[in-house]
């Protein structure tokens, strides 16, 4: 297995974990891509909602595995999961 990805078919997939903040202003992401090259997006710049919640998704065309017979890529799918300041408390 991958360190941040998951292949499903022709696709990887990705859970970006987000703070409230991050994804009520928006947020810049690095994400180190198999080829060793740094992918790099912006939520604000690439996302089309106003805040971003649990269980988003967001899709990247061509950025999932190459697909010999055809050439093409499969799509990156990013799903979203935001961290709320009670997500570090432990309650009894």
């Amino acid at each position: 297995p991958h360190a941040y990805f998951v292949r499903k078919g022709d696709d990887l997939h990705w859970t970006c974990v987000l703070s409230e903040e991050q994804a009520q202003k928006g947020a810049k992401l690095t994400i180190p891509w198999l080829d060793g090259t740094l992918l790099k997006l912006n939520t604000r710049r690439h996302y089309t909602v106003d805040e971003i919640k649990t269980g988003d998704t967001w899709v990247i065309p061509n950025k999932g595995m190459f697909i010999r017979k055809t050439g093409d890529r499969g799509n990156l799918i990013v799903e979203f999961k935001i961290e709320n300041n009670n997500d570090n408390n432990i309650n009894d």
